[in-house]
């Protein structure tokens, strides 16, 4: 992935991001932050590392439960990063 990453940087404006397994269906593929086996933190630090300043979006796109309780567990997540 770091050499896709090194390779799409330039032209990266924007990103995108959510807690996700390696499988499965949408409701395994996006999630709340502080779920998933993707390691999203390793990811964070990687585009930091290769320079990246732009604006990364949080993803949300029909996860299951509380709205409010998603988002605080997420940002909870996006702290410790």
């Amino acid at each position: 992935m770091t050499a896709r990453l090194k390779e799409a940087l330039p032209h990266t404006f924007h990103g995108e991001h959510h807690g996700a397994d390696h499988e499965g269906d949408w409701d395994r593929l996006i999630q709340t932050l502080d779920r998933g086996s993707f390691d999203v933190r390793s990811f964070v630090r990687t585009l930091e590392s290769m320079g990246y300043k732009g604006p990364i979006g949080l993803q949300c796109y029909n996860i299951k439960g509380d709205r409010e309780e998603n988002l605080k567990r997420s940002m909870a997540a996006w702290r410790s990063f």
